[in-house]
């Protein structure tokens, strides 16, 4: 947004990639927002993102044939409201490159119009095949779950362009 906030995408297929963090495999956090439902009980993009757990794997695959591959490390619940030092490990931890996506969890609360709570799973890159991501690519995002078993979970929406692009 204008004031600098993560904006939540505007319907339930696509993501929202926060622009002023790194391309997923540079330094940095790279954060993306999707949605759990359309709150009508249809899918949204990110349903079964409470699914995964520490060691799955996750490729974030540009339209050139680049490949970031990151493993989960982390996942933990926040309230919708969180400031302080956890909001700064979500969109600034600079230690390692990093893939950070967030979904809506919890209580609905009609009077704020979102959910009480945010799911933030954390990953961390475990190596690039190919060639880095381009900064101009659409991209995709692949789970593999432990059983071997491959997941698309959304194709290469223009939502998920590099906004910087």
């Amino acid at each position: 947004t204008k004031s600098g906030n993560m904006a939540a995408p505007n319907n339930f297929v696509d993501v929202s990639w926060y622009k002023f963090g790194p391309i997923p495999g540079e330094l940095g956090s790279a954060v993306i927002a999707g949605h759990e439902d359309n709150a009508l009980s249809l899918d949204g993009v990110f349903k079964h993102l409470e699914d995964l757990t520490v060691g799955d794997d996750i490729y974030v695959v540009a339209e050139d044939g680049a490949r970031a591959h990151f493993q989960v490390v982390d996942k933990k619940l926040y309230p919708y409201d969180l400031s302080g030092p956890e909001l700064e490990r979500v969109f600034h931890a600079d230690d390692a490159a990093r893939l950070n996506l967030i979904t809506c969890a919890g209580t609905w609360l009609p009077e704020a119009h979102t959910n009480d709570q945010r799911l933030v799973v954390y990953t961390k890159l475990v190596m690039i095949d190919n060639k880095a991501p381009s900064e101009h690519a659409k991209y995709q995002i692949q789970f593999s779950q432990p059983t071997g078993g491959l997941n698309d979970v959304f194709v290469g929406h223009d939502t998920f362009r590099n906004p910087r692009g």
